[in-house]
């Protein structure tokens, strides 16, 4: 192939580059994908906080996000139920764009792995978690149908 060949290519290789990368955050620390994006660096983004239990004082939970990109990556969420127990979970999570109750909501899926289980097996409906995105520094976990809990108890998650 002559040079001339290999220019158009280039040039569209180049642009769809330029164009993976854009944001319309501007400067704003209230922007969920500038926390996507930062975190892509090969860091893990951390949230804790302590919501309620049912049987117990309260669960501390820590959830670690290891993005592979801006809208995917894994997750490790560890949850101590106070004077009872720890559970560890692993898995795989996105983020989308769009709530029943507002188009622009954005969230994130957590899907636990389940290594017991068989490779045809998809995980119980109940296994997967569900946080609104309210900024770059705080998640609310919700209902399956991303509804806020109706008791008002905090079921927040603040980035450290």
């Amino acid at each position: 192939m002559t040079f001339k060949t290999y220019l158009p290519i280039a040039a569209g290789i180049l642009m769809l580059a330029g164009c993976s990368h854009s944001k319309n955050c501007g400067a704003s620390d209230n922007c969920p994908a500038k926390a996507a994006t930062e975190a892509v660096d090969d860091r893990d983004v951390v949230y804790t906080g302590t919501i309620p239990a049912a049987d117990a004082a309260g669960i501390e939970c820590t959830l670690v996000l290891d993005y592979d990109n801006a809208t995917s990556g894994e997750y490790k969420l560890t949850e101590h139920f106070i004077d009872k127990g720890t559970f560890n979970y692993e898995g795989d999570f996105t983020i989308h764009k769009g709530t029943p109750s507002d188009a622009s909501q954005r969230y994130m899926k957590l899907v636990p792995d389940h290594p017991d289980r068989a490779a045809d097996q998809a995980s119980s409906s109940d296994d997967v978690r569900y946080f609104l995105i309210d900024s770059d520094s705080t998640l609310t976990m919700t209902t399956a149908s991303l509804q806020r809990a109706d008791s008002g108890l905090n079921y927040t998650l603040t980035r450290k």
